[in-house]
């Protein structure tokens, strides 16, 4: 166990307890000065969520709703999930039978104006290909109806 200043990646310093042999403690050091510091990151973090947000408003896309932690995350999800889902859109319609593309571009819309910060964030997954998201929903209201 030992203290060790580490000059991270923004320049800043932070004086870190280490705990482990001196090679591991040596290791999680290099790997903190890889990084920038949690004061920057966190700054950064932040940035980017309000960056979100204002996209999400020029977007004409619903305030989300939940915790303000949850608000910040979410933003970002929606952000990067959105776009793709409109891209998605295209290839979902043009492999749908002509009587469910109503339904399908519904179902879309329905799905890019979720409110709710933690619908956004237990679908971060299908932020990478959001096409299995659609036609899961459309495939639930087709069986509902």
């Amino acid at each position: 166990m030992g203290w060790q200043t580490v000059t991270h990646t923004c320049g800043h310093s932070e004086r870190y307890q280490l705990y482990g042999p001196h090679i591991e403690r040596q290791r999680k050091a290099e790997y903190l000065a890889q990084e920038k510091c949690p004061v920057c990151r966190e700054a950064e973090h932040v940035r980017d969520a309000q960056q979100a947000a204002e996209w999400a408003t020029t977007q004409g896309l619903p305030r989300l709703q939940g915790s303000d932690k949850q608000i910040v995350w979410a933003e970002q999800i929606r952000r990067n999930m959105v776009p793709r889902m409109r891209t998605c859109i295209q290839d979902v319609l043009g492999r749908t039978p002509a009587e469910y593309r109503d339904q399908v571009t519904q179902i879309t819309s329905d799905l890019i104006n979720q409110s709710l910060s933690s619908w956004w964030i237990d679908h971060r997954d299908d932020a990478r290909d959001p096409r299995g998201l659609i036609l899961a929903t459309l495939n639930n209201n087709i069986k509902e109806d």
